[in-house]
């Protein structure tokens, strides 16, 4: 559902796959045309269900940013160098896309949110916790980056709820409600223009947790 300001992506649109542990679901990549694949986009934003233990795929010239969002979290085996991360539930991890690495359960099958981008791309992601109803304008408007603003890049971010729910109010138009999964991708732009950023309130009584998703494209 486009929007001014964006799209929204709700779980139903969400380009289902599989990998040696288990499946996934694209949210989304850049650029959209040609269809590109995990390896070849500059950005791609997507979950993966982990069923089992299993090998991670290699992407040259890419970075990782992975969290896991429901389950009992994992552990990850890296080589070149030996060194073993454990990774609770919404904790981000950043990783080089080539470097060999085995994923193991700690209990259970997990869901983890993927940022997979090329190194010419500057991305964070980050959990953020809402106990109570309140604006979150400030949370997406006040992200910057020195680098990206001196080089003109073009700015991408992407909403995603992991539990409880949000509206998204665009100006003059109607609001959309996000619930547990879906997604709102804030059309790119320079960050030398104004920025237009959505206001988020929190729609339930419950605590919202989302990601913010941030990238700086060449």
């Amino acid at each position: 559902m486009p929007t001014s300001i964006g799209t929204y992506i709700d779980q139903t649109q969400q380009v289902p796959g599989t990998w040696a542990g288990g499946t996934t679901h694209k949210i989304y990549a850049y650029p959209a045309d040609p269809a590109p694949t995990i390896a070849s986009a500059q950005f791609w934003l997507g979950t993966a269900v982990i069923q089992q233990d299993a090998p991670y795929s290699f992407f040259a010239e890419r970075t990782r940013i992975q969290i896991p969002i429901r389950g009992n979290g994992i552990q990850l085996h890296f080589q070149e160098p030996a060194e073993t991360i454990t990774l609770d539930t919404n904790a981000a991890y950043r990783f080089d896309g080539a470097r060999p690495v085995y994923v193991q359960l700690v209990q259970g099958p997990i869901v983890a949110l993927n940022v997979i981008f090329h190194t010419d791309v500057i991305a964070e992601a980050r959990v953020v916790r809402f106990e109570q109803q309140q604006h979150v304008l400030a949370d997406i408007a006040a992200v910057t980056h020195d680098t990206a603003i001196e080089a003109k890049r073009t700015m991408l971010q992407i909403v995603y709820v992991i539990t409880g729910a949000l509206t998204i109010h665009p100006a003059n138009e109607s609001a959309i409600m996000l619930q547990s999964g879906d997604a709102f991708v804030i059309h790119p732009h320079r960050v030398t223009e104004p920025a237009y950023p959505p206001t988020l309130l929190e729609r339930t009584a419950l605590a919202t947790d989302i990601i913010i998703t941030t990238a700086w494209l060449p």
